[in-house]
């Protein structure tokens, strides 16, 4: 049941690429990319043994890119009964795409 939400949560990540004016002195802009936070409601903690960092590109229109997540608070208690053990893990880092000079 909520791992269709926690999916649903994780993919509107990717649509929120939003640029917005800033102050810095190395850019006039800001992109700013709102993410959902990841809650793990499941009752089985899981050890990654590594993890591999795949980044996703984003169109900065030559902005700096800030990545803020959502303020959903630190979500709710999960009571663990468990624990697995298993190869590796993808987290998911974003990155400008380079602009043509």
């Amino acid at each position: 049941m909520f791992f269709p939400v926690v999916a649903l949560l994780s993919l509107a990540a990717t649509a929120l690429a939003v640029p917005v004016a800033n102050a810095a002195e190395s850019a006039p802009c800001t992109t700013v990319l709102r993410i959902a936070p990841h809650f793990d409601l499941s009752p089985t903690q899981t050890v990654y043994q590594t993890t591999v960092t795949a980044y996703n590109r984003v169109d900065c229109a030559g902005c700096v890119l800030e990545t803020q997540y959502l303020p959903w608070g630190h979500g709710p208690v999960v009571i663990r009964t468990a624990t697995t053990t298993v190869g590796t893990t993808t987290e998911y880092a974003f990155q400008c795409e380079p602009t043509s000079a």
